[in-house]
Order: structure tokens, then sequence, then C-alpha cells
């Protein structure tokens, strides 16, 4: 599900894998790609750096979670 929101927040920027990766230093996209088809769980400081790399509070990236 974080993946989902992920993907989501991105597309709505009109970013691809590749521009939010280098946003915070992953800029083949590749390990972004795994997270948001659900083959990777971040690490809470990586979900941070991603959440701050889409300009969102982490808050708002894991509030559906728990649904």
């Amino acid at each position: 599900m974080f993946g989902d929101a992920v993907r989501r927040e991105r597309k709505e920027l009109g970013l691809t894998l590749e521009q939010l990766g280098e946003r915070f230093g992953r800029p083949d996209g590749k390990y972004l790609g795994e997270i948001e088809r659900g083959f990777h769980s971040p690490t809470i400081t990586m979900a941070k750096q991603i959440a701050d790399a889409l300009g969102l509070p982490l808050a708002m990236l894991v509030a559906d979670l728990d649904k």
C-alpha cells in the first residue's frame, strides 16, 4: 500500500521514477519502481526521504496503511 501511495503522488506531480529518484539520490529509479510494485519495503528513513522528495509529510503517505 505504501508503494501505491508513492506511485499515486509521483504521478500527480508528473514525475518519472528517475526524476523522483534524482531528488533523493537514487537516479536510476529501479529501487523506487520495486517499492511501488511491492517488492521492497523501505526503511523508515528511506520512506521519509521519499516523502521529502515528493514534498509531502511522511504521515500523508502512510495514512491509509492501516486500512
